[in-house]
């Protein structure tokens, strides 16, 4: 997510990029608050590109920090507060990996 007119940069990880996106124009992160509400309407000073498309969380979260680090996002010239996500993807992926066994040992076919 870029504010065209400060150049400034966010990169996140997102299901549904075009919702969060909205989300984040109507709720502003902190450092980002600012410049949506100096820069309005904020679909016309805010553009949304989809930097890569990956094929489970953790890769999703290692392609975050990957981008976060490439476009130098959590200085001055981003939004980014930390260089990386701030889900703990073990713990989804124990989630992920509870629920299969649960279904497994009800018969059915798992995820």
């Amino acid at each position: 997510m870029t504010c065209v007119p400060t150049g400034r940069v966010y990169v996140g990880s997102s299901t549904q990029p075009a919702r969060r996106f909205t989300q984040h124009l109507a709720s502003p992160p902190p450092r980002m608050r600012a410049d949506v509400q100096r820069h309005q309407p904020g679909r016309q000073h805010f553009k949304l590109e989809l930097l890569q498309e990956c094929s489970s969380v953790r890769a999703a979260e290692r392609c975050e920090m990957a981008e976060i680090h490439r476009l130098n996002t959590t200085g001055p010239g981003g939004y980014n507060v930390l260089a990386g996500a701030a889900r703990d993807s073990t713990k989804k992926l124990a989630i992920i990996a509870h629920s299969r066994k649960k279904r497994r040992a009800r018969g059915g076919a798992g995820l």
